[in-house]
């Protein structure tokens, strides 16, 4: 445990990999340790700081462009980011204190307070598999307004770079640029893309992959580790709030990259839920 309440740690633990689940700072699944290394980027400047939700802004951070902190690990935002209040995610889902249940010795589920700004609340269920290299994590959006929200679930992990980050996809689902140039980086043949994130070049894109599983290679081409992500839906492109369900963004500030699943956005009535899961299973690469 750490010295802040905020900051105490909940782990899950079994032969292969090690889940640290950090509830008090955005119900975050922070770091996931395989072998004794850890896979996931935990932002070193704002270690152990004390949120104020109304001033995020002071959160330590060496990407001053960015509107919100980047505490690091994985977590859920909700799309479509053109919605997030004055430019990041919303603050009491993003970096707030989630209640926890531990469920099990290998699940815990972690509950947001209600958003005072979109009335939406969410709840994050993270599952350790028995004796095997994976885990789940189960998303859950909720509409506790009195009015219909238009929103969409967005799973964010943060790994430690050098990666490499591939998928499946369509000769007419190409990749669209978000941010930056990210041309040196992307491989698309049209049946398969793959990002690099390697460099301190920032950019992001956007694909609409074919089947519901991105890898991430850690090391880059040739590492020996392979994270696979599997998204438990995919729809038409035409049903994600960013137009497609998955994305990429590498980092310049700090050694990350990010792997994003999106699930399609949805027109909440008020009481109503919207669920999305992603599995993940590690490699030795071979295997």
């Amino acid at each position: 445990m750490t010295k802040s309440k905020l900051w105490q740690r909940v782990l899950l633990s079994n032969s292969n990999v090690k889940l640290s689940l950090l509830p008090g700072i955005g119900g975050r699944l922070m770091n996931v340790h395989y072998q004794g290394a850890p896979l996931f980027f935990e932002n070193p400047d704002s270690l152990e700081f004390q949120p104020d939700l109304s001033a995020l802004r002071k959160v330590p951070t060496r990407a001053k462009h960015l509107p919100f902190p980047l505490w690091g690990g994985e977590k859920t935002w909700v799309a479509p980011e053109s919605s997030w209040p004055k430019g990041g995610p919303h603050p009491v889902l993003d970096s707030g204190p989630y209640e926890y249940q531990q469920i099990s010795e290998m699940q815990v589920r972690m509950t947001s307070r209600i958003c005072p700004i979109s009335g939406l609340q969410i709840l994050r269920t993270v599952t350790l598999e028995t004796g095997a290299a994976g885990w789940f994590v189960e998303h859950a959006l909720t509409n506790r307004s009195d009015t219909d929200r238009y929103c969409g679930i967005w799973s964010v992990m943060m790994v430690n770079r050098p990666v490499r980050i591939v998928c499946q996809t369509s000769p007419q689902d190409r990749h669209a640029v978000l941010m930056g140039n990210p041309s040196a980086a992307v491989s698309n043949t049209g049946e398969q893309i793959a990002v690099d994130c390697v460099s301190t070049d920032e950019f992001k894109v956007g694909t609409h992959p074919a089947t519901r599983v991105a890898k991430v290679h850690f090391g880059g081409e040739t590492g020996a580790i392979k994270l696979t992500a599997e998204a438990s839906s995919l729809s038409t492109a035409q049903e994600y709030a960013h137009g497609h369900a998955l994305e990429v963004y590498n980092s310049a500030n700090y050694d990350y990259a990010e792997l994003e699943w999106h699930a399609p956005a949805e027109r909440l009535s008020p009481g109503e839920t919207s669920t999305f899961s992603v599995r993940y299973k590690i490699a030795e690469t071979g295997q």
